[in-house]
């Protein structure tokens, strides 16, 4: 694990604010400006992921503190960095140098190229399965067929199989004052196990199992269905994709030292 793993959401603010010292802007940092600063990073990372589809696995918490872990990866904290330098000078109603905006540029160009999802084109409905297709005799197989696919989004799951792991799902922004979960029901397709589930301060967390995956493309999904105190529903579709664990055969040989 490298020493950016292991930083928290203050390391990022200190990086940020660092940043402005340096360049003689503003003033060293008070109390309240820690606060400010971590608001505008939950901000910017929300951001990111709803508007912009950036997925940097940011840990999203519903009071926000400077100890928090960030749960970014090594190439991720710069970027993000840079990044929050320039919201934080609008707070101040500050003009950033051309140097700040060339960073904050190419912040975001590296985000994008890190969390870029790429997606296999698959083949079009009009191409012929050709000679080794097993079910040619069947008129309705001659031809490829449109696969189902998981979305390209933050919120789908990519699991292995065999692979078991803890997931979340916050209902807090739907919820009205005064209002808490009553009930909820799980569910999910077959190349999934629940291991376990519980609710807590409007948050359902789940554990899942990924078994052999139920159909060839691995998609899975898992339907998560909430009815507060107040007798509103609210559903919830949670994609997953599943993929088959692929083993390679490895020659080892063993050389005694004489």
């Amino acid at each position: 694990m490298s020493q950016y793993e292991r930083t928290t959401k203050l390391d990022i603010v200190n990086s940020a604010l660092g940043k402005i010292s340096i360049s003689g802007i503003t003033a060293p940092a008070m109390g309240s400006d820690y606060s400010r600063v971590l608001n505008r990073l939950e901000g910017l990372m929300y951001e990111l992921q709803q508007a912009r589809n950036i997925c940097c696995n940011y840990n999203f918490t519903e009071m926000p503190c400077g100890s928090d872990p960030h749960g970014m990866s090594f190439g991720l904290f710069e970027p993000i960095a840079n990044i929050l330098v320039l919201r934080v000078l609008s707070d101040y109603g500050i003009q950033p140098d051309n140097a700040m905006l060339a960073a904050a540029n190419a912040a975001i160009s590296s985000l994008h190229a890190q969390t870029f999802q790429l997606r296999e084109t698959q083949y079009p409905r009009r191409q012929p399965r050709g000679a080794g297709n097993t079910l040619r005799y069947n008129r309705w197989q001659r031809f490829y067929r449109k696969p189902d696919r998981v979305p390209l989004i933050c919120s789908t799951i990519d699991m292995d199989t065999g692979e078991v792991n803890d997931y979340t799902e916050s209902f807090i922004d739907y919820l009205k004052p005064l209002e808490d979960i009553e009930s909820y029901t799980l569910m999910h397709t077959g190349g999934l196990q629940r291991v376990s589930d519980r609710e807590e301060n409007g948050v359902i967390h789940y554990r899942l199992r990924a078994l052999n995956p139920s159909l060839d493309n691995g998609v899975e999904q898992i339907r998560i269905k909430m009815t507060t105190t107040d007798g509103r529903v609210e559903e919830r579709l949670i994609s997953a994709e599943v993929l088959p664990i692929t083993t390679d055969e490895f020659q080892f040989t063993s050389r005694t030292d004489a």
